[in-house]
């Protein structure tokens, strides 16, 4: 990842912790093995963003967007990732 993206993600999720303080513990209640690029994903799916918008803003491909969201559904055992946008959702509040 290059330097300036790494920095803009680093914001983001400072951004992102500072708005929605208790979504990172309770993901990780959710999801004890999270990893960071699946954190990121979830948050991001959290705002509602959508498989395309998550490439585009953090330089992915929509391929690898896509495996990682399948990844975070079979680690909260659902099958659809309109289910994990909705957990995920849950999890702001």
């Amino acid at each position: 990842m290059k330097g300036g993206v790494y920095r803009m993600l680093t914001v983001f999720r400072e951004i992102f912790i500072f708005h929605y303080p208790s979504f990172l513990e309770k993901l990780y209640q959710s999801i004890p093995e999270v990893d960071k690029d699946e954190e990121l994903i979830c948050m991001l799916v959290a705002l509602g963003q959508s498989v395309k918008e998550i490439a585009e803003l953090i330089y992915f491909s929509p391929e690898r967007v896509e495996l990682l969201c399948a990844s975070v559904c079979r680690k909260l055992n659902v099958t659809e990732v309109r289910e994990m946008e909705i957990l995920m959702k849950k999890l702001l509040s």
